[in-house]
């Protein structure tokens, strides 16, 4: 699946492999979510099992700051060194913002409209896994809904952590046209983070991700876009493609 695209080689033609990149991306979303769904019977192993051999100590730690790949405060911290560092992609960026904000909402209104329990929420995951899943009517009791909710606890399903975090990796490739191995490792790492902390159960986390993979995919490499944003975007793509211009005639 051809899930990466080198801005620079590409300035010339904004469409460049982007129907390819596309369709490698929905690939990869559509594998992540149904695996997602399809694993839910085994939530409660995965979570029993971790809770039974977590991890402690500073590989613990480790994980706890992962999550500021996947939080909307490292996000930011994250893009604005990005426009700080790398001027020449300074007007692509407000595409990965759109992008990322587009994934959030489409998490949060599952979030409100599907409710499903944490697994903080419960003593023995794994003998209660059935009952995660609990009907739009459990909002009727609002005794219920305060109770469990005051902390989250009924919007398990899907991770916005996850659905930020694969959607960033994706972003950034797409903007720096580099450090593929990098990002990937800090999305995973930090949608991993979400299930040793028992934030979320593993199918809410590979759902999570897929909704940000297909979001950021669509936004940053289908044609759709590229003709949308190209007026905005002209600008740097033009530059890029003087400089490599110029840095050709100088070699000659």
């Amino acid at each position: 699946m051809n899930l990466y695209l080198d801005n620079r080689s590409a300035a010339g033609n904004p469409t460049r492999h982007a129907s390819n990149s596309w369709i490698g991306c929905g690939k990869l979303g559509l594998f992540l979510g149904i695996v997602g769904l399809l694993i839910q019977p085994w939530d409660g192993v995965v979570a029993a099992w971790l809770d039974a051999d977590g991890m402690g100590g500073d590989l613990r730690r480790f994980f706890a700051l992962t999550e500021f790949f996947a939080h909307g405060f490292g996000i930011v911290f994250i893009l604005f060194a990005t426009w700080i560092l790398v001027p020449d992609v300074r007007r692509r960026i407000p595409r990965v913002v759109v992008g990322l904000l587009l994934s959030s909402l489409i998490v949060h209104a599952l979030k409100i409209s599907v409710v499903r329990m944490r697994p903080s929420a419960f003593e023995d995951s794994a003998t209660v896994i059935h009952n995660t899943w609990l009907s739009l009517v459990s909002w009727a009791d609002p005794a219920m809904a305060f109770a469990l909710n005051s902390k989250n606890a009924l919007q398990s399903f899907p991770s916005g952590h996850s659905a930020a975090a694969a959607g960033l990796a994706l972003g950034l490739m797409w903007l720096l046209g580099r450090g593929r191995g990098l990002f990937v490792t800090m999305a995973i790492l930090g949608c991993a983070q979400r299930i040793e902390f028992d934030a979320h159960w593993p199918s809410d986390v590979l759902v999570g991700a897929s909704i940000g993979i297909l979001t950021m995919g669509f936004l940053c490499r289908s044609h759709y876009f590229n003709r949308l944003f190209a007026r905005f975007e002209k600008q740097d793509e033009l530059r890029i493609v003087d400089e490599d211009r110029n840095s050709k005639q100088s070699a000659a």
